[in-house]
């Protein structure tokens, strides 16, 4: 292949490349007042990433041995992400402007352009290398953005946790491929699902550690239980802006990234890897319901609800095959507009004084919570963000072994799908009433 196909393959991470570090360059020049400028060249840029992806990089296949895929997958993929991270960048200004001690900096669209090619790095991989060198470019920029408001103490405190505990999660991920890498003699994901699948039955302790920890790793980058408990201080320490990008563009790389290694480098040990898919994601649907019932935040509780959301996404991946990824895309899809409508609705919230809220903690008559808000953040996006899409709670299921099942549902329910169903409507019932699909704020004339 030459060198001409494979660079218009990567195009999409190159316009973001390039855009990024001469956008850098005229911010250092033009400082503060080069802000708003560089924002909308940076939404721009994304918009000519997206273009790009018209081309070979969403259909031209294998480049560099092997080292980057550019196919239907990983298009789709980052179209969600690039459209996520420019509305994430638009709605930065009016968001700095009316809080008091930070400005917007031209930094922030330059680091989620960064953030946003590292993430287009990642949904392309073929390999473990061409995998972590995304994943970290991707983390180094999020870190930073955590803590980008450096007046803020729960800015800086949300930084500071987001890095150690990425930090730790990097090295369980790269524990991971170094025993994969020692147990299968490569990182081409081609390879090492050939090398899982000559086991024949067989085990090998070396190769299902090496999943074991891989798995681990990328569990943290979707905020999967037991791994997310940087998620809810994370999300109400970083700014609004941020804590939106966070919860929708990451969120789906980091779905697809494990959706890639799954079923691309680690198809054949499909079994040993589907017990972990089946109680992370379990266990991030009841965590997910259950922790939100207490949060007074919203931030915190929106947080909460990703964990949710992302628990239902992994049960398409532990559908396996290609209903299965089709299903996680479908769904990534939906959860992407609902979680950016419901952070768009947080950034017109007000407290009782008129001024923005955004830290959005009840204070009193100013902003009321219950139990049930985490259903009723808006009527429009309550039954994405609060509940499975009908599908997955349908029974019988519209065709057997449907996607959104674990496992064939032939012969009735089973336990997974019945605590799916259960967790998924505990949200919904909330008590009849005119309130129950608004949020009471409450000013001083009331």
């Amino acid at each position: 292949m030459s060198w001409s196909l494979q660079l218009a393959e990567t195009l999409p991470e190159l316009v973001l490349s390039v855009g990024a570090i001469v956008l850098m360059l005229i911010a250092a020049w033009g400082k503060q007042s080069a802000a708003r400028a560089v924002s909308w060249v940076s939404v721009a840029v994304l918009i000519g990433a997206e273009i790009a992806l018209l081309g070979p990089a969403s259909s031209g296949g294998v480049a560099f041995d092997g080292l980057y895929r550019a196919d239907a997958f990983a298009g789709f993929a980052k179209t969600l992400i690039f459209a996520a991270a420019a509305v994430s960048i638009l709605i930065a200004p009016r968001f700095f402007a009316r809080t008091s001690g930070d400005d917007l900096k031209p930094e922030y669209p330059v680091l989620i352009l960064l953030s946003a090619a590292g993430m287009g790095m990642m949904v392309s991989a073929g390999d473990l290398l061409t995998l972590y060198v995304g994943l970290e470019l991707q983390s180094l920029a999020a870190y930073v953005l955590a803590s980008f408001m450096r007046r803020d103490a729960r800015s800086a405190e949300a930084g500071l946790k987001y890095f150690v505990l990425g930090a730790l999660a990097s090295g369980i991920l790269l524990y991971g491929i170094s025993l994969v890498y020692g147990f299968t003699g490569s990182t081409q994901f081609d390879s090492i699902a050939s090398a899982y699948g000559a086991l024949n039955g067989a085990r090998s302790y070396g190769m299902l550690f090496g999943l074991v920890f891989v798995f681990a790793g990328l569990a943290f980058k979707i905020s999967a239980v037991p791994f997310h408990m940087w998620t809810p201080d994370v999300y109400e320490g970083a700014p609004t802006p941020v804590t939106t990008f966070f919860a929708s563009a990451p969120k789906v790389a980091a779905i697809a990234l494990l959706t890639r290694v799954a079923v691309s480098a680690m198809g054949p040990a499909l079994h040993d890897w589907r017990q972990i898919v089946i109680f992370a994601s379990l266990a991030s649907i009841v965590l997910g319901a259950v922790a939100a019932i207490g949060q007074t935040n919203i931030k915190r509780l929106l947080a909460y609800s990703s964990i949710n959301n992302v628990g239902f996404a992994l049960v398409g991946l532990a559908a396996g095959g290609s209903e299965g990824v089709a299903s996680v895309l479908f769904y990534m899809t939906i959860y992407i507009v609902m979680t950016l409508g419901s952070f768009l609705i947080v950034l017109q919230m007000r407290d009782a004084d008129g001024p923005a809220c955004p830290g959005c903690r009840a204070r009193g008559r100013a902003l009321r919570w219950r139990w049930r808000s985490s259903c009723s953040v808006s009527p429009a996006f309550r039954r994405c963000l609060g509940s499975t899409p009908s599908w997955q709670c349908s029974w019988p299921p519209s065709t057997p072994g449907s996607p959104g099942s674990p496992r064939s549902l032939r012969s009735g329910p089973s336990w997974a799908h019945i605590i799916t169903c259960a967790s998924s409507r505990s949200c919904t019932s909330t008590r009849p009433g005119p309130s129950s699909n608004a949020i009471p704020i409450r000013s001083k004339a009331a």
